[in-house]
């Protein structure tokens, strides 16, 4: 596998996680107003949609683990703890406070620290 679809992969798993957190909420709102068990939990839509996505982001990310080390790929996985609440205001209109835009901007120049001179994969294909 190419190291390019290596990252690909982790790029999808990332999207995929935080997709599932944002389809986790959607599923708590739908489970409630529809609180019966039958269409409020065993027919959520929202939680099968991210079941699928959390399938998808799986395979991606064993994929991805096929090609890099994980001490390279993980830091990455971070991100989903800026990239959900950033959905969360834009889908959900929750609202973030500063102290919690500064904790993300940690979250960021973390993975910025453990990445940026990462020791390229000597993993055989």
């Amino acid at each position: 596998m190419d190291i390019r679809i290596a990252w690909g992969a982790v790029g999808i798993m990332v999207g995929c996680m935080t997709s599932v957190q944002v389809l986790f909420k959607a599923a708590a709102i739908y489970s409630t107003i529809h609180p019966e068990l039958q269409k409020g939990w065993l027919f959520n839509p929202w939680l099968a949609f991210a079941a699928i996505f959390m399938f998808i982001g799986t395979v991606a990310w064993v994929l991805a683990l096929r090609r890099l080390p994980l001490s390279q790929a993980y830091p990455w996985t971070a991100s989903i703890y800026v990239l959900t609440p950033v959905a969360s205001v834009l889908i959900f209109n929750d609202i973030i406070s500063l102290k919690y835009v500064i904790g993300m901007a940690f979250i960021c120049f973390g993975i910025f620290l453990t990445t940026r001179n990462a020791v390229p994969a000597n993993v055989s294909s």
